[in-house]
C-alpha cells in the first residue's frame, strides 16, 4: 500500500535533505512553497553558490503511485540523479546569474498580464503594478538561457526600480512579440485547415463567413502573452476604429483575447460565456480572468464591466 501524501512529504524532505547533506555539504535544503502563475505547489529547494532549483514534491508522489509497486526506493534513486545533474550545472554555471546593471540586456525586459487575486502571494516576491483585476508583471528573456521572471532581489540586481522596469518593457514587449489583430473566423477556419476535420463541420459550428461575427483575436508571436496588448493606447484605438466605437474584451488566457463590438452583443452572455470557458477549457497556468471588460471610446479606458 503506497505512503500517503503527507508521509510522502515528510520522508522525502528528510532523505533529500540527508542526501544532499551527505554528498554536497556546501549546499543546503529547505522546504518551500514554490508560487507559478495561478498556482502553488509543495517545493524541496536546494541552494548552492547562491543558486537554486526547486524540485516538485506534488509532482513526484504521482509519480510515485503511477508505478506499477509504487517502489519509494526506486524513485529515489531517479531523483537523486537528477539532484546530480541540477547541482553540477548550477556548481559550474555560478557566473551566469551574477548580475549588475552593466551587464543586463536592457533590451530583453517584457511585461505581461497575471489575474492579482490568485497571485497573491506569487506577486509578495515580484515587483508589479496593478491593471483592472490584473497585474502586469516582467521577465527577463536572455538570448542564450531560460526566460525568468523578474522578482524583487533580481530587479535590486539590476539596478532598476518598478517604473523604469516598466518602462524598458513596454518599449520592448511590442517589438519581441509583436502584437496583431486578426479576424477570429478568419483564425480559427485557417486553424482548422491544418487538421482533418471537414469544413462543412466548422460552418455548421460557427457558420459561413458573411453570417458570422466572432470579433478579433489580439494575441502576439508564438501566442505568447498577446493581452499585454491591452497596455498600448494605440492598439485599443486602432481597435475602436475597425469596430467603430466602444468595444467588449473576453479574457481567452494570458496569451489572447477576443474583442467583440458592443451593438451585436449583450453582455450578461459574453459573461456566462467566459465563465463557461474558464471552468471547461481554460488550464489552471493560462488562466487570466473570469471579467469581461469594456473600453470606452471617449474616455479611452478599458473598465470592468460589474
Amino acid at each position: 500500500m503506497n505512503m500517503s501524501y503527507e508521509t510522502f512529504k515528510e520522508q522525502v524532505n528528510k532523505d533529500i535533505k540527508d542526501y544532499v547533506g551527505e554528498k554536497y555539504p556546501e549546499a543546503s535544503t529547505t522546504y518551500k512553497k514554490k508560487y507559478l502563475i495561478n498556482e502553488a505547489y509543495d517545493a524541496v529547494k536546494i541552494s548552492i553558490n547562491n543558486n537554486a532549483t526547486s524540485l516538485d514534491i506534488e509532482r513526484m508522489y504521482d509519480e510515485y503511485c503511477e508505478r506499477e509497486k509504487e517502489d519509494y526506493q526506486d524513485l529515489m534513486s531517479d531523483i537523486y540523479e537528477i539532484i546530480d545533474s541540477a547541482l553540477y550545472i548550477l556548481e559550474n554555471l555560478a557566473e551566469e546569474f551574477n548580475w549588475t546593471k552593466e551587464d543586463v540586456k536592457k533590451d530583453q525586459i517584457v511585461f505581461c498580464l497575471i489575474n492579482t487575486e490568485k497571485n497573491k502571494e506569487f506577486l509578495k516576491n515580484l515587483p508589479h503594478r496593478e491593471f483592472l483585476d490584473l497585474s502586469v508583471v516582467y521577465k527577463y528573456l536572455p538570448h542564450d538561457g531560460i526566460p525568468l521572471f523578474i522578482n524583487n532581489d533580481l530587479c535590486k540586481d539590476m539596478g532598476f526600480n518598478e517604473k523604469e522596469l516598466y518602462q524598458l518593457a513596454k518599449e520592448n514587449t511590442r517589438k519581441i512579440y509583436d502584437f496583431k489583430c486578426e479576424d477570429y473566423y478568419k483564425f480559427l477556419k485557417k486553424a482548422l485547415s491544418k487538421t482533418k476535420i471537414p469544413e462543412e463541420f466548422f460552418e455548421l459550428r460557427f457558420g459561413k463567413l458573411k453570417n458570422c461575427n466572432l470579433g478579433y483575436l489580439l494575441l502576439a508571436k508564438g501566442n505568447f502573452y498577446g493581452t499585454a496588448g491591452l497596455l498600448y493606447d494605440d492598439i485599443l484605438e486602432e481597435l475602436s476604429e475597425r469596430l467603430k466605437g466602444d468595444f467588449y474584451i473576453i479574457p481567452m488566457s494570458i496569451h489572447e483575447c477576443v474583442i467583440h463590438d458592443v451593438a451585436s452583443n449583450n453582455a450578461q452572455f459574453l459573461k456566462n460565456l467566459i465563465l463557461s470557458q474558464n471552468e471547461e477549457d481554460i488550464s489552471i497556468r493560462d488562466f487570466l480572468s473570469d471579467s469581461l471588460y469594456f473600453y470606452s471610446a471617449t474616455r479611452k479606458k478599458i473598465e470592468i464591466v460589474e
